[in-house]
């Protein structure tokens, strides 16, 4: 992706360098003058990448908003995605009537709501034991599953999409 800035960067200098070269006395720097500017490419560039990309095409973030309804749709799952996580504990908390009640994600379970032994009693029907610790257990729900299935997928796709879109420009 840095590359691809740094490209439309040079491409957007030709036409100041094909004026300053064409007045040459050079036949060669006069030859010059007549490159091919190609700022339809460093238009699409800029369009659709970032002013600082990152390093890898896999990491993504690279291409820019509104270039891709679609990726701003895969954003904008994500980042809703993020905060009904962030209310989520919240309202578990008021349900439950468990004070102590977080939310956490690890990659083997997901995410999952963790409850103290001291509050086990009160674990609502729906929750579903996942794993037990030394002093608390570890449960989703269905809405829980069901969310982080919806944001990990969104993230997922997003970084293909943009991998793709970072492919075709480059090609």
């Amino acid at each position: 992706p840095r590359d691809l800035a740094a490209l439309a960067a040079s491409c957007r200098l030709l036409p100041e360098l094909s004026r300053l070269v064409s007045g040459s006395q050079a036949e060669l720097l006069r030859q010059c003058a007549d490159i091919d500017p190609m700022q339809d490419l460093a238009q699409l560039i800029d369009d659709a990448i970032i002013p600082e990309p990152p390093v890898s095409a896999k990491e993504g973030g690279l291409v820019r908003p509104g270039f891709s309804a679609e990726v701003d749709e895969l954003r904008e799952i994500r980042s809703g995605g993020k905060r009904w996580l962030t209310n989520f504990p919240e309202e578990e908390q008021r349900r439950s009537g468990i004070p102590s009640l977080k939310v956490g994600y690890n990659r083997v379970f997901g995410y999952y709501i963790e409850i103290t032994h001291t509050h086990k009693e009160r674990v609502p029907d729906d929750y579903i034991r996942k794993q037990t610790l030394t002093n608390a257990e570890r449960y989703i729900t269905p809405a829980l599953k069901e969310h982080e299935e919806k944001v990990l997928g969104a993230e997922g796709k997003l970084l293909d999409l943009e991998f793709d879109i970072f492919c075709m420009i480059r090609d």
